[in-house]
């Protein structure tokens, strides 16, 4: 049997018998992205778009989305109940830029600063957090909830 056409990307490259998000065939590399294309001319996906809930696309643990996305962006990804985040890290971005952009700073690398982030495609807070902080941005990917989690833990007095 042929291979079936990704409803987003529009590429032939979905085996027969996948997994398939409502009615429409969607292929591994475009799972997490809701942009639509058209069937006759596909347009690229436009970088920062917010991550569709991936559960609704038969993903389950947050395991299994990390690990999805860790392999489809190349970016690692942090347990950050096992990792303890550095103080000095913490201190370069503020509360309410991390609640907005879902993010929270782990360490320092030199010139890089080492960021947690639920979406590491998300272009506009990587430029947001690079202006802020004078540091080039390397993201690692970490739950929704985790981050939030850590973000009260860093910040108990909300600054």
């Amino acid at each position: 049997m042929a291979a079936l056409r990704c409803s987003l990307c529009g590429k032939w490259n979905i085996e027969p018998g996948t997994r398939a998000a409502g009615r429409e065939n969607i292929c591994d590399a475009c799972l997490v992205h809701s942009v639509r294309v058209s069937d006759e001319t596909p347009t690229p996906r436009p970088k920062g778009y917010p991550l569709v809930d991936p559960r609704k696309l038969g993903y389950g643990s947050d395991a299994e989305i990390l690990n999805f996305m860790s392999q489809s962006y190349h970016v690692p990804t942090i347990d950050l109940d096992a990792y303890e985040a550095e103080p000095e890290a913490l201190a370069l971005v503020p509360k309410g830029l991390c609640t907005v952009h879902v993010a929270v700073p782990i360490s320092r690398a030199g010139r890089a600063l080492i960021v947690a982030m639920s979406d590491p495609t998300n272009v506009a807070a990587i430029d947001e957090l690079q202006r802020v902080t004078g540091l080039r941005i390397q993201p690692v990917v970490a739950s929704e909830a985790a981050i939030g989690a850590a973000i009260a833990r860093y910040h108990p007095d909300g600054t």
